[in-house]
């Protein structure tokens, strides 16, 4: 599609919703453009971005794969969060550049626009079957320790539906979310054969905001059954109220790319790129952070370094 303007999109679009100053996301596929935008609190485990992945999703499963094949455009800035779900569930990414990135957008004569609007969790298909009988689990806790949890998130994994079809089969992870005093807040398991953001932690955050409104409280400890993707990471990263206070368990390593150097890892690449993007280093620190990163690295290869991620995040 050739950017070179929003103005005959949002024509077609202010009729029927007020045009505020959100980000926006779009891609066209077969003459059909599909059109997110959000604004963006903090804490929250959407984005512009992955309201339109997960909204495609939602709305034709089917083909939804090789619809995301086509290049997603946005405005803003996206997080590790965005970049992780692009990088699991789509194809790829670009920002579009100007000083007013919502007249960037120019939709050809003749094509078809469809606004992906996210459903609350009552009525959402996709949240209906995410969470499993949790009522053995909502009591009072503070005794277990990081094994015993990690043991629940194991058991609670064996409730995934496992099926002979390799692709209508949901792969066995779970996960449970504890605040500081141990009591559990929330609990969700893998359900993304069909939806591949659907992961186990992106079920829990993203039910336990729509549920409390709230981002994961400072003190918190999440289980994981397997050690988090880049998506599930990022959204954790987003979602957290206190970095310093959170504690990210895993009970297994996953081997594969997508969960190699993510931002819960320490002096990873994705780490200082959150961290330029939050706080906007200046460049004499920014020299000084990646001076910092390389000798970590050269510390971590050699044997020491900062703890396993299995065994706390790290922060």
């Amino acid at each position: 599609m050739d950017n070179t303007g929003l103005s005959k999109l949002l024509e077609r679009l202010q009729t029927v919703l007020p045009i505020t100053k959100p980000e926006l996301a779009y891609l066209t596929h077969e003459g059909r453009t599909y059109f997110s935008r959000h604004s963006r609190t903090p804490g929250e485990p959407h984005s512009a971005i992955t309201v339109l992945i997960q909204g495609i999703y939602d709305l034709d499963p089917e083909f939804a794969r090789k619809i995301l094949r086509k290049k997603i455009q946005h405005t803003g800035q996206a997080t590790e969060m965005c970049r992780g779900m692009v990088k699991v569930a789509a194809k790829s990414l670009t920002r579009l550049q100007s000083q007013n990135p919502e007249l960037d957008l120019h939709l050809p004569e003749g094509d078809s626009v469809h606004e992906i609007i996210p459903l609350s969790a009552p009525t959402q298909p996709r949240l209906l079957h995410q969470e499993p009988d949790l009522s053995p689990l909502f009591t009072s806790s503070a005794s277990r320790s990081p094994e015993a949890w990690l043991q629940r998130s194991a058991e609670l994994a064996t409730q995934v539906c496992l099926r002979a079809e390799r692709f209508e089969s949901d792969r066995p992870v779970a996960a449970i979310l504890v605040s500081a005093e141990g009591i559990v807040l929330a609990a969700a398991r893998n359900t993304n054969s069909r939806n591949r953001t659907l992961h186990a932690e992106v079920n829990l955050l993203q039910s336990y905001h729509e549920r409390c409104k709230r981002p994961i409280p400072a003190g918190a400890s999440l289980y994981v059954a397997l050690k988090p993707c880049k998506m599930c990471a990022g959204m954790i990263w987003e979602c957290a109220e206190d970095l310093n206070s959170l504690r990210v368990f895993y009970g297994q390593d996953d081997p594969g790319s997508m969960a190699k150097a993510t931002v819960l890892d320490p002096h990873s690449h994705e780490r200082t790129r959150a961290l330029l993007q939050n706080f906007r280093i200046v460049p004499d620190t920014l020299q000084e952070l990646r001076a910092f990163q390389k000798s970590a690295n050269e510390t971590e290869r050699s044997g020491s370094g900062e703890p396993d991620l299995r065994k706390e995040s790290g922060f």
